[in-house]
């Protein structure tokens, strides 16, 4: 950790004092929220854990917003709390709250750690929890006075930390990624349809742009995975296309996107259920049970996009023709860019609102 974001107060001076002793430069803001929302950025930009803190209730209360909005944009961060010791638990001791009730609807988990042993356990299990797709904040409570007490010479279930192993990410089933390829390259009018995935996994930019190329197909990057493939590309889909596109496709690859009201659960009218669906999630919660596919590869989204170029280059005898498919998707485009511009020129000698 380099930076914490955050505001001093009750209940969290004497871990903070630890954080300055270890070289953490402190990044004092004037609102609990900001100390969060920085921490939010920091984490999707770096693509490692943004730590934000807060003290007892009124600062705990004032850095829900932006864990809330880091749990649902899945942005890998760590918020510490200050609260009251727990030797006051209901005694209505000055800013008694409890924060890990508070924030656990909307975090992947929360802990109030009562026991100075066990700080150590919980903290790294934080930073290891956070970055584990999909990514999302993680709460931890520490109160106050469970720093300054004697304990044990080493913290319980706590190894050096060069001894801690880093996950290596997996590979899809090859069988089903081989028959998802064959797939894709039999297709008539195929689309892949990338999200967050494509982010966190790496950065899956250069396959799935290489994977587009080589098939010819479409590519919609949506949430944070827009700009995967940039949208000048001639094989980019964007908004203004995208509803035709899916309305014609017969094969459907989605790649790390979430079913969510953003993307209407994946239902009917917007997504057309004739067509044949492959959906390649990095975790098993991610595949959406409501949309009848004919394959589910569980991997790594760049890793499963490296095999299926490495497949495809093997079974290719020459590039794919998609000429109509693709003068569809430049057709679309270009009706869009034209509503675009008649729209501006209907707006360009209007007046503003005073």
């Amino acid at each position: 950790v380099e930076y914490m974001f955050g505001v001093h107060g009750t209940g969290c001076y004497q871990w903070l004092e630890d954080c300055c002793r270890e070289g953490i430069k402190m990044m004092t803001v004037r609102h609990e929220q900001s100390g969060g929302f920085a921490a939010d950025a920091y984490g999707r930009c770096a693509r490692k854990p943004g730590v934000c803190y807060a003290g007892s209730a009124p600062g705990m209360l004032n850095i829900t917003a932006p864990i809330s909005d880091a749990y649902y944009a899945r942005s890998p961060v760590v918020c510490l709390l200050g609260c009251h010791s727990p030797s006051s638990d209901k005694l209505w001791t000055i800013q008694e709250a409890y924060g890990a009730d508070v924030f656990r609807t909307f975090a992947k988990w929360t802990h109030r750690s009562v026991d100075e042993n066990m700080h150590s356990y919980y903290l790294r299990r934080a930073f290891r929890d956070v970055m584990s797709y999909p990514p999302g904040p993680v709460v931890i409570e520490i109160p106050e006075g469970t720093c300054s007490r004697k304990i044990l010479d080493r913290q319980l279930h706590s190894v050096p930390t060069e001894r801690v192993a880093p996950f290596s990410p997996a590979q899809g089933d090859p069988v089903a990624v081989e028959k998802a390829v064959r797939m894709l390259i039999e297709a008539e009018r195929p689309l892949l349809i990338g999200g967050d995935g494509l982010y966190w996994s790496l950065d899956a930019s250069a396959e799935i742009t290489e994977f587009a190329e080589l098939l010819q197909i479409p590519v919609n990057p949506r949430r944070l995975g827009r700009g995967a493939v940039p949208e000048d590309h001639p094989l980019a889909m964007r908004g203004g296309e995208r509803q035709r596109m899916l309305d014609e496709a017969d094969v459907i690859c989605i790649f790390g996107l979430k079913a969510t009201w953003l993307e209407e659960w994946f239902e009917p009218p917007v997504w057309n259920h004739d067509a044949k669906y492959i959906q390649v999630q990095e975790n098993p919660e991610e595949f959406f049970i409501g949309l009848p596919s004919e394959l589910c590869i569980m991997g790594n989204n760049k890793l499963v996009l490296r095999q299926m170029i490495d497949y495809a280059k093997e079974m290719l005898k020459e590039t794919p023709d998609r000429k109509e498919w693709l003068d569809k998707l430049k057709k679309y485009k270009e009706r869009g860019v034209q509503r675009f511009r008649e729209s501006v020129e209907g707006l360009r000698d209007q007046r503003p609102l005073h």
